[in-house]
């Protein structure tokens, strides 16, 4: 990783050699507590990843915590940004810092996933998709939490959404597949336990015809739950 310092500061010449141009201690101090953090949930962040690799799930989240702790709330404008400097109007330009962060919650994202934590993996893609909606993985991580959640339909829309983007994207294809047979399923499977429930209710229904008559009678009404 390149020194932080030495892309924001200005070289010296020879009249401010001794104190740098256009610098203070105040900012040098400032942007060396920012590259000592930064690196450090750096190290955390790939700590973590190791974890996650050999299957420490908690491990790895804890690790990812750690990084969050050190790399959010950082100054964004002491460290250079993805592509050109922005202009003043520009607030889409990614510094290394969004990067690093978008990096890390996509990562916690596919943690929660493999515990089963659905809205937890949910909430952390909707962290990424607030600052890039186009990244196509915190999407795919949303759609699977949402769908192990039973919200098939919001599932498979961004599913399709994706799929237009990428029509040969082979993983998008089986997964919506599977969410729309298990959508298929569940809806079947409603409307069986709703024939079910009638079938029951025609059977008990000789038994409650005095009943029912003795209620009209009385005309007391039943109000039932909607």
């Amino acid at each position: 990783m390149a020194n932080l310092t030495e892309i924001v500061e200005q070289p010296a010449t020879s009249e401010s050699s001794s104190a740098g141009a256009g610098s203070t201690p105040l900012m040098n101090a400032s942007l060396e507590e920012t590259n000592a953090k930064l690196a450090q949930g750096t190290k955390f962040k790939e700590e973590a990843d190791e974890l996650f690799k050999k299957g420490d799930i908690t491990g790895a989240i804890r690790q990812y915590h750690m990084s969050l702790l050190y790399i959010q709330g950082l100054n964004k404008n002491a460290v250079p940004y993805s592509g050109s400097v922005p202009s003043a109007t520009d607030e889409k330009k990614n510094t290394e810092i969004d990067i690093i962060l978008e990096k890390i919650y996509s990562n916690m994202c596919a943690c929660y996933l493999k515990q089963s934590k659905w809205a937890r993996a949910e909430e952390t893609a909707n962290k990424i998709l607030a600052k890039n909606p186009d990244n196509t993985k915190a999407s795919f991580r949303k759609a699977k939490a949402l769908s192990s959640q039973g919200y098939t339909e919001k599932a498979i829309k961004i599913l399709e959404d994706l799929l237009k983007k990428t029509p040969d994207d082979a993983i998008i294809k089986a997964e919506l597949e599977q969410v729309k047979a298990a959508d298929t399923a569940a809806s079947k499977k409603g409307l069986n336990k709703f024939k079910g429930f009638l079938n029951r209710s025609n059977e008990k229904k000789s038994g409650v015809e005095e009943v029912t008559n003795q209620l009209e009678e009385s005309r007391i009404e039943e109000v039932h739950d909607s």
